[in-house]
């Protein structure tokens, strides 16, 4: 036992660990103008994919989350 957690929750926390790492490697390209507003995509799927997978989470959520601005008001 390493920290009082088990070899799956060690797992977990590892992946977890790996995935946002390699958040840091993903990159964005301009994308095309909608609506007079710029927007942005990820520029290497590859990364984005790996990165989803150890997350544990889809694509395209990930994306959308990297790439589209939100806010909420209260």
């Amino acid at each position: 036992r390493v920290l009082g957690i088990g070899p799956a929750e060690q797992l977990q926390v590892f992946r977890v660990l790996a995935g946002v790492l390699t958040l840091g490697n993903v990159t964005f390209a301009a994308g095309a103008p909608q609506q007079g507003k710029e927007t942005w995509k990820v520029r290497d799927r590859a990364v984005l994919q790996t990165a989803a997978q150890l997350l544990g989470t889809e694509e395209s959520f990930l994306e959308d989350a990297l790439v589209k601005r939100s806010f909420q008001a209260s």
